[in-house]
């Protein structure tokens, strides 16, 4: 049966200078990488919420427009009544009209992020649902 002696007074416990140098440098490596990692997620998650956003807003185009009485295009729209970042960019690739009874004509339009991410969309008459 062994027994281990308790430790002298005269040796030293601990980590060496040397030692603890060595483990901060590595928990400072990992926490750097796990930070681009985190930073990049949010800009993915803030881009995504962005697009959904601006997406959200052409939907609810219809409604507006029946609810108003009001008939306009979505160029008419994206100055009045569509709140679009300024960095971000929406093109209707067609005339898409959206007349006072809540029916739009349909056509394709493009939303540009600042990041260079294009989505193309087609909204389907006659209610305009973004696909």
């Amino acid at each position: 049966m062994r027994v281990l002696a308790p430790i002298s007074p005269d040796k030293e416990a601990g980590f060496s200078l040397f030692e603890v140098t060595i483990a901060l440098f590595l928990a400072a490596l990992l926490l750097t990488l796990v930070a681009q990692s985190g930073v990049r997620m949010f800009d993915r998650w803030n881009t995504s919420i962005t697009e959904r956003d601006i997406r959200n807003q052409i939907s609810a185009l219809p409604a507006h427009a029946h609810a108003y009485r009001q008939t306009f295009t979505l160029t008419d729209a994206l100055t009045e009544k569509i709140s679009v970042p300024n960095d971000w960019q929406v093109t209707p690739i067609d005339q898409i009209i959206f007349a006072e009874s809540g029916i739009c004509s349909g056509g394709d339009i493009e939303i540009h992020s600042p990041k260079g991410r294009t989505w193309s969309y087609k909204l389907t008459a006659p209610h305009c649902i973004v696909r």
